[in-house]
């Protein structure tokens, strides 16, 4: 395999990969009147007994900022989160019991499809599955970076 047919065949994987993903968001998310970023917010949200700040919620779901405050400013007109804090800095995002409902319901029903799908693959390939993504990640990153200050000098 050529250089040029290991990037098709890697864009096309990952491409394949993300677009079930947001099949599943979009199914389940436009019925509730949400976007499929809305999601993985809520998932993060759920997790946290005592709320996010922005940069924690940025840290943790890892989406870009503006999509991230975007779906906050969403939920939060949906009623599904409640804003605690009195400084922006300090702000802290919170599941509403509506939120929590809404994302114990669409856990379930990830739960359903991702783990019919998960018990297909074996745990060891899992981990070594995720730990690819993450060094390919972090990797990449560090190319593009190096890339983005030699172009600026």
């Amino acid at each position: 395999m050529d250089q040029t047919e290991k990037f098709l065949h890697f864009f096309a994987t990952i491409n394949t990969l993300n677009r079930q993903i947001n099949r599943f968001k979009s199914f389940y998310m436009e019925k509730k009147g949400l976007k499929g970023a809305d999601l993985s917010v809520l998932l993060a949200l759920n997790k946290a007994e005592n709320g996010y700040r922005f940069d924690e919620c940025c840290q943790i779901v890892r989406m870009d900022k503006a999509l991230i405050s975007r779906s906050l400013k969403h939920l939060k007109e949906q009623d599904l989160l409640v804003i605690e804090g009195e400084t922006t800095y300090k702000v802290r995002f919170k599941l509403s019991t509506k939120g929590k409902q809404l994302t114990s319901y669409l856990e379930q029903e990830a739960s359903t499809i991702f783990e019919k799908a998960h018990l297909a693959i074996d745990e060891e390939e899992w981990a070594v599955f995720y730990a690819f993504c993450s060094t390919l990640s972090q990797e990449i990153e560090t190319q593009m970076k190096e890339k983005i200050e030699t172009s600026k000098a």
